[in-house]
């Protein structure tokens, strides 16, 4: 399929544009509701709350996912490789096929570590990656792999 990076790459970016738009949305449904502004029958304001502080984390968890989702695309497709692996095995196993740089590498585990740590909670985070950071790092892997898969 022709430029299935690209497409892979802009669901990427599609996941934090959502995300900004989502941002603008939760603060201005705070700045309302502490105006003044009623909430909606059976929505708590701690509930809203706790959107608005988690909402970051909230996307950079899917933009993992669909960042995983190519990964598993192109090891299906392309390489023919009918295994499952892990995260962090296709992470390992993609660039060694397609040529990507170490660091490139590198940046890509340390948004999986950072993730992890968010869907697992267990003990020490590693250190937290910040949407756009983690979506430059998921894209520039995602340029190195082949044109089409």
């Amino acid at each position: 399929m022709p430029g299935e990076k690209y497409r892979r790459s802009g669901r990427v970016k599609a996941v934090e544009a959502e995300y900004r738009a989502a941002r603008v949305a939760a603060d201005r449904l705070l700045a309302g509701v502490e105006a003044g502004l009623p909430l909606p029958a059976a929505t708590d304001l701690k509930a809203v709350r706790a959107m608005a502080t988690g909402l970051e984390a909230t996307y950079l968890i899917r933009l993992f996912a669909e960042f995983e989702n190519g990964l598993r695309a192109i090891w299906e497709d392309y390489y023919r490789r009918p295994s499952q692996p892990g995260a962090e095995q296709l992470v390992d196993a993609v660039p060694t096929r397609a040529g990507v740089p170490e660091e490139f590498t590198l940046s890509v585990h340390g948004t999986r570590e950072y993730r992890n740590s968010l869907v697992h909670d267990r003990g020490d985070p590693p250190p937290a990656v910040r949407l756009p950071d983690a979506r430059h790092a998921l894209c520039a892997f995602l340029s190195r792999l082949p044109e089409r898969w």
